[in-house]
């Protein structure tokens, strides 16, 4: 699981009042601290890491070894970073003390290996930020065991929050809203006015005879209409008819899909997420939520559209969709991960991305050794995502990534 899904699975459970694997520490006053997700609850986490270092006395050995205390910190750390990421309209992004130093070797090896390095924050879609690597958990346990003349997490985060949400301003005390999905590079409505009458034409699925009277039809009859307002997420394959990998036009069938209509999970965590719920086929006796998974699964004729996925406290979806062959990077599936068509207006209605938008970069990675250009050109630069990096310093730090790898049953 990498930081970025830790993050929002950390907060979901606190949210929804699940439990954290290992249990947070000072629950109670946690409680009372009111988390509202406003620039006004960071100086409430200031007032609340006083109460508990006069109350409780924490010290840095029990950063060290008391899980507990560790996942209120890094809960707490989350939290700030949603808090800030909101107020800039930007996803946090998640670095481990390894991602640090492969983006910024020096800055790594300065920090060195320790608690308060372990998360690193950065906001690579925001500009003008005055600190471009911020470590909440520094301020945070600084507060917590040695005092407020030390750190503030408050005025630590306040670096990067616009001014009309600081202390004293009307905005300050006003819980910030969710961040609005999050879609991949790529502008739609700018690349449809690119297209021919012909090429537009093109993009529509083609029905096949068995689909009239079966409940995909809640596809076929918005496919076209999810262009309007829709956005791209990353979907991760959970199942599929075996025709679909191999090249075959003016052909389809339909799978099973995962996504995250917010699209904000990273692709890895989709797949490997995809991989368990394939797992659950077949089997008996399971929780009611993955039960329905594992019947639906293995009676491959059920439709599902937006079926809630309880593998995690992060809500995931998982959808039937058709796979138009014409409309696939080589007439096939060749990735367990592609981007995927939604629209708020259609809940759980979801589609492969014709192939004519993809960006490059997606395209090369789809076809290895082939090649087939896209139409549209995408203005917008793709971000790629980096493989998490395994931790190469023993101690510390190791066992924090061995520990997150098992949060919440994952």
């Amino acid at each position: 699981m990498s930081l970025g899904m830790t993050a929002l699975c950390y907060l979901s459970a606190w949210e929804k009042g699940e439990p954290i694997q290992g249990g947070v520490a000072f629950a109670d006053e946690l409680a009372k601290c009111r988390l509202d997700y406003s620039v006004a609850s960071l100086v409430r986490i200031d007032t609340l890491l006083d109460l508990i270092r006069e109350k409780y006395r924490p010290s840095d050995e029990d950063l060290h070894e008391k899980q507990e205390i560790q996942s209120f910190l890094f809960l707490l750390a989350f939290y700030t970073g949603e808090v800030i990421g909101r107020s800039l309209v930007s996803p946090p992004h998640w670095l481990t003390h390894d991602e640090v130093i492969a983006s910024n070797e020096s800055l790594g090896k300065m920090l060195g290996v320790s608690f308060a390095s372990f998360l690193t924050l950065r906001f690579p879609g925001a500009q003008n930020l005055q600190l471009d690597y911020f470590m909440p958990l520094y301020a945070l346990s600084v507060r917590m065991c040695e005092g407020p003349d030390e750190k503030s997490i408050y005025f630590s985060a306040n670096s990067n929050i616009p001014a009309k949400y600081h202390m004293g301003q009307p905005q300050f005390e006003a819980p910030l809203p969710p961040l609005p999905p999050q879609s991949l590079p790529v502008d739609l409505q700018a690349g449809l006015g690119l297209l021919s009458a012909a090429e537009l034409s093109a993009l529509r699925m083609t029905v096949p005879n068995w689909a009239h009277g079966d409940e995909l039809m809640k596809l076929f009859s918005v496919s076209d209409a999810l262009f309007n307002g829709g956005y791209v997420v990353w979907g991760a394959l959970v199942q599929a008819n075996n025709l679909l990998f191999q090249p075959r036009k003016n052909a389809g069938a339909p799978g099973e899909i995962l996504y995250d209509p917010n699209g904000r999970v990273p692709q890895a965590d989709l797949q490997s997420i995809a991989q368990t719920c394939f797992q659950l086929k077949g089997k008996q006796q399971l929780p009611s939520g993955l039960q329905k998974i594992a019947d639906y699964l293995a009676h491959e004729l059920t439709r599902v559209f937006a079926l809630d996925v309880p593998l995690q406290p992060y809500p995931l979806k998982i959808s039937t969709t058709y796979f138009d062959q014409n409309l696939l990077p080589g007439c096939r599936i060749t990735r367990g991960v592609m981007p995927l068509l939604i629209n708020a207006k259609y809940p759980g209605v979801v589609r492969p991305l014709p192939h004519i938008f993809w960006p490059k970069e997606y395209m090369r990675e789809w076809l290895g050794n082939e090649t087939e250009s896209p139409k549209v050109q995408n203005s917008k630069p793709v971000q790629k995502e980096k493989p998490l990096q395994s931790s190469k310093s023993e101690g510390l730090l190791v066992r924090f990534s061995r520990w997150l790898a098992h949060l919440f049953g994952r």
